[in-house]
């Protein structure tokens, strides 16, 4: 059943953002584990976009449509995310030149991503999402969409893992692709092209935009600029798009690592912007300490208006956090209800 939509021509009503706590993987509630799904409010589906497109233009979403059976069957919302970079179609790759050589810091890997800021890649980027738009943009199930089409290895769009040593060449991935002929602008203006695209095309649907401290090409680090993104996004259309951190922990809300964070988070509440965490990993990941306790985390969530926390891998094990997920999910939907029916357009 499609979403509804209001009278006036061009003015469009959104579905609920996605709510409560959400596993990466559906595995982690389904068969074996399916006693698990209880505590969650839904999950993510993330797919690359090589698995999709395998020839170019035909799309199988096969795998898509399976894991959104199954959030029909539990009444489970879901979340949306198709990896670009490092994860395009090889001919897409090869758009305008061979594949740019790039390495993977999560998974400590030499890859390639291609010539994102062309719009021979745009165009194919963009030809995929109309078409997952046509087929789940009317779909209730799905609440969020990421902004992914100019992320590297994930959807943190605001990353560039510039100084990362491609070991085989010896040179960092800021100068392969500063080879390949990319410079700051021509990366802004395709991350500013993809989310107003994003935006205008899934018009029943919530867009999510994973924010980092923003890492220029050739330049330093800002948080103003990651603010200066997010502002203008907001203002573009209010209440699509909701704003999200890949690193959420006990360190970040203490104040003892990724500094700006917590601030940008308090930030979000204070303007009523919808948010949504991601929390670290147990063990940690390449610069972070790991999410330390995942329930404090998510308890904090819950008491500053987030709307919904992606779960680390084998949180299901975590005792502490299964003793407060269930009311950890009441007061997150009670969090995203005021963005449920924002009206676009009018």
């Amino acid at each position: 059943t499609a979403p509804a939509r209001t009278a006036t021509t061009g003015c469009t009503t959104l579905k609920t953002p996605a709510r409560g706590a959400m596993p990466r993987f559906m595995s982690a509630i389904s068969r074996k584990n399916e006693g698990f799904r209880q505590y969650a409010g839904g999950f993510l589906i993330k797919v690359l976009w090589s698995d999709i497109e395998r020839t170019p233009g035909v799309y199988d979403v096969t795998n898509i449509d399976r894991q959104i059976a199954y959030a029909a069957a539990s009444g489970l919302d879901v979340r949306l995310l198709v990896l670009a970079g490092t994860s395009a179609p090889t001919d897409v790759k090869s758009i305008g030149g061979a594949p740019i050589p790039f390495f993977d810091h999560d998974q400590r890997i030499e890859t390639t991503i291609g010539r994102f800021w062309l719009p021979a890649y745009q165009q194919r980027w963009q030809a995929l999402q109309r078409a997952l738009a046509t087929a789940y943009d009317g779909n209730p199930l799905v609440k969020e969409v990421n902004i992914s089409g100019t992320g590297l290895i994930s959807a943190e769009v605001m990353l560039t893992m510039p100084k990362d040593v491609i070991p085989s060449l010896k040179i960092t991935n800021a100068e392969s692709m500063a080879a390949a002929g990319v410079t700051e602008p021509l990366r802004r203006s395709a991350l500013d092209t993809d989310i107003a695209f994003m935006q205008d095309t899934w018009t029943s649907t919530h867009t999510t935009l994973f924010a980092n401290v923003y890492m220029p090409i050739g330049a330093t680090a800002t948080i103003a600029t990651t603010r200066e993104i997010i502002s203008a996004t907001h203002a573009r259309k209010p209440g699509h798009t909701v704003f999200g951190h890949t690193g959420a922990s006990s360190g970040v809300l203490a104040g003892t690592t990724m500094k700006h964070m917590k601030d940008l988070y308090l930030w979000w509440e204070a303007n009523g912007m919808p948010y949504m965490l991601q929390t670290q990993t147990y063990h940690g990941g390449w610069t972070n300490e790991g999410v330390d306790d995942l329930a404090e985390v998510l308890q904090w969530a819950a008491a500053h208006h987030a709307m919904s926390v992606e779960l680390p891998r084998d949180w299901q094990f975590d005792a502490a956090a299964l003793a407060v997920l269930k009311d950890v999910n009441v007061a997150l939907a009670a969090n995203a209800a005021p963005f449920a029916a924002v009206s676009i357009g009018c």
